[in-house]
């Protein structure tokens, strides 16, 4: 993913979450000569984009203001993500922003019928914001 990022002309910079040395080396490899993108790596990008394209909100901010119970779509969205995906303090400050989010929060999804806020990315949003407020209330 990196190597994509340094030949993508459209990203300008990337933070990168490095917790030891091999991770390290792994990132400096990257950014080197060797670390040019090849067709085995530009294969396995597309592997993993399409089998978690309808997983992880892209932060496109289409949903902001269009749940009719309040929810905070993006929101629980990005804090579920800190959860499930990213650890660290990330994940432990997670259920406390959550809570901060108050009639924000997911909660209203158990009783909605049916979610009318739709993901232009196809995100499955009531079973995904069902999911973030059992996992982070």
């Amino acid at each position: 993913a990196l190597k994509w990022v340094l030949k993508n002309p459209h990203v300008k910079t990337t933070a990168t979450a490095m917790g030891n040395f091999q991770q390290i080396e792994e990132n400096m490899g990257a950014m080197g000569a060797q670390g040019a993108l090849n067709r085995d790596d530009t294969r396995a990008l597309e592997a993993y984009a399409a089998a978690y394209t309808r997983e992880f909100c892209r932060m496109c901010g289409s949903c902001s203001g269009k749940c009719p119970s309040g929810v905070n779509v993006a929101e629980v969205n990005r804090l579920q993500m800190y959860a499930e995906s990213y650890g660290g303090d990330m994940a432990v400050e997670a259920p406390g922003t959550y809570s901060s989010l108050g009639c924000g929060n997911a909660a209203a999804c158990a009783d909605c019928r049916t979610c009318q806020v739709e993901c232009p990315w196809g995100l499955a949003l009531k079973p995904k914001l069902s999911r973030a407020h059992t996992l982070l209330s």
